[in-house]
């Protein structure tokens, strides 16, 4: 499936929805997109890679990528995939070829739905006129064409998308395409329509004001005055805006306002005082004014507003008091805080409508004495009486924060605020005050703080059940009175790794409940629901029903009612490969209520928990990896110094004067079993390299189940004998076959064959067997031997791993063979799986492979079926000229001997790449034996010059390297190369160079 499969987008991704329109046109037979391609970066000139431009917004930008990246459609595809918008193309007609996934996604049509004309079904009918037109203008000129028009939604809705097309030019200045987007300003419209609808209100509203309002910018200059200010300012709002109140006001009375000003602004918060000015009547009025920052974009408090109430009436005669008061009343119902106001008693006189909406309370309940102790939290109490007290007594500003509980029975965090009234004596007469929900803000920078100590503490874990525990730790009290941290374990099922609650006892009940009340992993809801689906779940108030339905019997309902479970919340725990556990958070004994705030916190801190999870698992693997890479290097170097040992050993009696000629045959003889023994660990290193990065090659044919087993049995005879084993064969009732490759069966069945006797006490039985059972063939190795550890099993097909050091290093191995007989076996298509019954029981391996009729494909010969050059009478070789060169004195010399004593070829010697073009150009060899790895110039440059050279048409160049991948005979290939040895070469192997004239190129 492609990138644009609606299926493979991420769930819950914000996005911006987008649609694609110039489709106006027939639909045509060509593809709905061009096939994805693997190199990502577009293309142009000699390869390079043009700029993009930087402007011209997703339209240009995608007719750029379509001007630059004809050879790179993948990566034009990868870059539409992930913009918000919806993306098209079409033809230089109009017909659309092509939508990225946002298209699909915000309509729900099947590309045959979309493509062509089909899309004008998402237009909105008194759109698609307007549109139709914009669009016939824009092709038939060339031009870029903008609309905006509704488009129909998969969920039956219309969302106002801007579209915009453009056409893309070939190098002739012709219009060759077409390419467009539409971005979703559906949000936009509606917001741009309440702003225009609120400033309209807003201007109303304060128009109406019974008191002067007004706003000045962070200089103090007037941007804004209703009417009252106006008249009481006496001056014209067109003389006003854009002057400061040093220049509408005398000096002290401009002072005192700028005063107040910098007061709300450098405070942060509004103040309330009283302020004085003769007006256009001449006498000195006083006003209560409020004044309060208005904070910009980034939160910085950049201008100032303000609202006066006269009060010179009421501070002069009761009726002027009573008349302000009314205007207050009326102000303090239009602000969305909480206003009271109290006597010097202490008691409450009045309340705004804010107060009774959140707090569910009567009127009869909220002004009796203390009444407002029923909303306040029990434990803010004291401390709030104390600052009203402090308030009254010093005659100044009041500020407290403190809990109010809401109607539903929630606390939330209120900030409270109040400036006192004073009688002309100095005497305070009232409180005035209002109560400002604080609760997200203060809820977001605690939530904040704690994901921040979160990460810290998860960042220096280094172990999975530290982490999880830690984690649960975290969140118990500051977002859960209740966390249980649950695990998939390998058999499905739920492991506990962690519950916390501030009580011992309950976490001790936590793990208890559990145990006793497992969750079966087919339970519809909870925690199985959150793994199997990988999203969270939120149950905002956990009812009784709930619990009755989720308990197992009476008295496990009995602990959860007795427990007052409120609020619960499930995430889970995903890692890279998909859900591996889940986080449960209830709220029990604080009252929380979990709402959608709170889901997006518990999915983040599960998201740094499994991040911490995951970098624990992977720490451990490095370890265990790194202790296993220790112990492979320490095993891989006594296997390379035990052959060398005799090689030494033999090498020091060949010329010892005393060895007469059977000492050096049999030390020969020994030396050579040892090469041997070297090139098949490099072998089976160079095959694990090979399955690795899936470049082994198989060479199938039909293969006969009884012979592959005859041979490999054969192969390890001598071993059997040596450790005085008995073997007991079985082979296949009727005949079987495989469509295999006969030498890498060979080489499983050697493997299994040759564990079974090492780690058999001598003397002991070995049983091997095969047989087709369906249609599958079955090998089985037993064995008496010294058996596998329960907890080893999993491991032993793992890459290095070694079932016993101690053994395996006596035995001898580089714990590879296993894990290179699992994967031979799973590139066959079939399966492998050990069983033991522990140490000292024995072992037994099963081998199940697919089964073939004998007709089902051309049969496979093995390779040591040929005929043995060894053994062959072998004819004198034809004389020739041949040149040695390798790095490697030694290599280039031993070589160089073997080919005059025993070939009795020509020969000459050279050492780097230069002294080797240099001695061709003079020797005019027949054979050049070069090495790939020599420093300065490789044997690479030194076969592309030697072809170049007039004289070396005919040379027969062969690479003698240690790098065998098949990448690297490829690369020998096109360097000039006819044939390729991997190092150490078998001498026998140059002589069939020599003597097959077929093996020869021409010219």
């Amino acid at each position: 499936m492609s990138q644009d499969d609606p299926e493979f987008m991420p769930a819950g991704r914000a996005r911006h929805d987008s649609v694609d329109l110039d489709p106006i046109g027939e639909p045509d037979d060509r593809a709905t997109g061009p096939d994805l391609g693997d190199d990502e970066t577009p293309r142009g000139g000699e390869g390079q890679a043009k700029p993009l431009s930087p402007g011209g917004g997703a339209v240009d930008l995608i007719g750029q990528c379509l001007e630059q990246v004809r050879d790179s459609e993948g990566w034009f595809r990868q870059l539409t995939g992930v913009m918000p918008q919806i993306v098209w193309t079409a033809g230089d007609d109009g017909t659309v070829d092509y939508f990225n996934s946002r298209w699909y996604e915000y309509t729900g049509l099947a590309p045959e739905a979309s493509l062509g004309v089909g899309w004008r079904e998402v237009i909105h009918p008194d759109d698609l006129g307007r549109f139709l037109a914009e669009r016939e203008r824009g092709l038939g000129r060339g031009e870029v064409f903008e609309c905006e028009v509704r488009l129909l939604r998969r969920d039956g809705t219309y969302r106002w998308h801007l579209i915009r097309s453009a056409p893309v030019k070939d190098e002739e200045g012709r219009v060759s395409r077409r390419a467009g987007t539409a971005t979703d300003v559906d949000d936009s419209r509606r917001a741009e329509e309440a702003l225009r609808a609120g400033e309209e209100r807003f201007a109303r509203f304060m128009q109406h004001l019974p008191g002067l309002a007004w706003i000045k910018d962070s200089e103090g200059r007037y941007l804004y005055a209703n009417d009252a200010a106006e008249r009481a300012f006496q001056t014209p709002r067109s003389d006003l805006y854009g002057k400061t109140d040093g220049e509408v006001f005398p000096p002290e009375t401009a002072a005192l306002f700028v005063q107040n000003d910098r007061r709300a602004i450098d405070g942060g918060a509004g103040v309330q005082v009283i302020e004085t000015l003769v007006q256009e009547d001449g006498v000195v009025h006083h006003s209560l004014v409020s004044k309060f920052p208005i904070p910009d974009s980034a939160g910085r408090a950049s201008w100032v507003g303000g609202m006066a109430i006269d009060v010179t009436d009421r501070m002069n005669a009761e009726s002027a008091l009573r008349e302000s008061e009314e205007r207050f009343r009326h102000l303090a119902g239009a602000i969305p805080q909480i206003v009271w106001i109290s006597r010097p008693d202490r008691t409450v006189e009045f309340y705004n409508d804010r107060w009774f909406e959140f707090t569910g309370l009567t009127p009869e309940r909220s002004y009796a004495p203390e009444g407002w102790r029923a909303a306040v939290h029990p434990d803010d109490a004291a401390r709030l009486v104390e600052r009203v007290a402090a308030t009254h007594e010093l005659a100044g500003p009041f500020e407290a924060e403190y809990r109010l509980r809401d109607r539903n029975g929630f606390y939330r965090w209120h900030l409270g605020r109040g400036v006192v009234v004073l009688d002309p004596a100095g005497n305070v007469v009232r409180l005035l005050g209002t109560a400002t929900d604080i609760d997200d803000r203060r809820r977001a920078e605690h939530d904040a703080r704690f994901l921040a100590e979160a990460g810290i503490a998860l960042s220096s874990i280094a172990d999975e059940a530290g982490a999880l525990e830690r984690v649960a730790s975290l969140a118990v009290p500051h977002f859960a009175d209740w966390c249980a941290v649950d695990m998939l374990a390998d058999d499905g099922s739920l492991r506990r790794v962690a519950v916390a609650h501030a009580d011992p006892a309950k976490v001790d009940l936590g793990h208890d409940l559990h145990r006793r009340y497992p969750t079966h992993p087919d339970t519809p809801r909870g925690v199985f629901e959150v793994i199997r689906t990988g999203e969270a779940v939120l149950v905002p108030e956990i009812t009784d029903a709930m619990l009755s339905a989720g308990a197992k019997d009476e008295e496990h309902l009995r602990i959860l009612r007795e427990l007052g479970l409120r609020s619960f919340l499930c995430v889970p725990l995903i890692g890279r490969e998909g859900p591996m556990g889940a986080i449960a958070f209830i709220a029990a004994e604080s009252g929380r209520r979990y709402g959608a705030a709170d889901l997006g916190l518990g999915e983040d801190l599960a998201h740094r928990a499994a991040i911490a999870v995951e970098n624990a698992r992977l720490y451990e693997a490095l370890r265990e990896a790194d202790r296993r890479k220790d112990e492979f290097l320490a095993t891989l170097a006594h296997e390379l110094r035990n052959p060398l040992a005799p090689i030494r050993n033999a090498l020091h009696l060949m010329r010892h004067p005393d060895a007469d000629e059977a000492d050096r045959e049999a030390v020969r003889a020994m030396a050579e079993r040892q090469v041997v023994h070297l090139s098949l660990l490099v072998d089976d290193l160079m095959d694990v390299a090979r399955i690795s990065k899936g470049k082994l090659q198989l060479k199938r044919g039909v293969v006969s189940l009884e012979a592959v087993l005859a041979h490999a049995v054969e192969a390890v005879r001598t071993a059997l004998d040596d450790r005085g084993h008995s073997l007991i064969v079985e082979p296949p009732a009727a005949p079987a076959f495989l469509d295999a490759d006969p030498t890498r069966i060979e080489q499983v069945l050697d493997n299994l064959l040759t564990n079974a006797i090492k780690y058999t006490e001598p003397g002991g039985r070995i049983v091997v067997s095969a047989r087709r059972e369906g249609n599958e063939a079955v090998i089985r190795v037993a064995d008496s031997g010294i058996g596998i550890a329960p907890g080893m099993i999993p491991r032993v097909f793992e890459m290095f791993a070694q079932v016993d050091g101690r053994s395996t290093r006596a035995q001898g191995g580089l714990g590879i063979g296993l894990g290179l007989v699992k994967s031979l076996v799973e590139l066959h298509g079939g399966t492998i799986r050990a069983r033991s019954e522990g140490l000292g029981s024995g072992s037994e391996f099963e081998v199940r492979l697919p089964a073939i009729e004998p007709h089902a494909g051309p049969s496979a010969n093995r390779p040591d079926d040929r005929t043995d050059d060894r053994t062959a009478d072998r004819p004198d070789l034809p004389r020739r000229r041949v040149l040695v060169v390798d790095d490697n004195a030694d290599v280039a010399s031993s070589l160089a001997r073997v080919l005059r004593r025993v070939y009795k070829q020509e020969v000459r010697e050279a050492h780097d790449g230069p002294e080797a073009i240099d001695i061709a150009g003079e020797f005019r060899p027949d054979l050049v034996l070069l090495d790939i790895g020599m420093p300065g110039m490789d044997g690479y440059e030194v076969a592309r010059r030697l072809r170049a050279a007039p004289h070396a048409g005919g040379v027969l160049l062969v690479a003698l390297t240690g790098w065998g991948q098949e990448s690297d005979r490829l690369k020998a290939k096109e360097a000039g190369f006819d044939h390729h040895l991997v190092k150490p070469v078998d001498p026998e192997a140059i002589r069939a160079l020599l003597a097959d004239p077929a093996d020869w190129p021409t010219g």
